[in-house]
């Protein structure tokens, strides 16, 4: 994965759903669980980022993770 930085014009943004994804990532003993969300939402104001998730939307391909979320 990478990251880019740029400057953004002030004003109010939100984010575009087809091309952002949400996603995490969980260190356990040999492995990393990860996972994303389907839906989210978020804006960024002058600068200030917020944002929200529906957690019932988590997407993980491990069914043991999946069996403890």
């Amino acid at each position: 994965m990478s990251t880019v930085q740029q400057v953004v014009p002030a004003g109010t943004w939100s984010i575009d759903k087809v091309h952002s994804t949400v996603g995490f990532g969980i260190d356990y003993m040999a492995g990393t669980f990860q996972g994303s969300f389907a839906d989210v939402d978020a804006q960024l104001n002058d600068g200030v980022l917020s944002g929200s998730v529906r957690v019932s939307s988590i997407q993980v391909n491990d069914p043991n993770l999946a069996g403890h979320l």
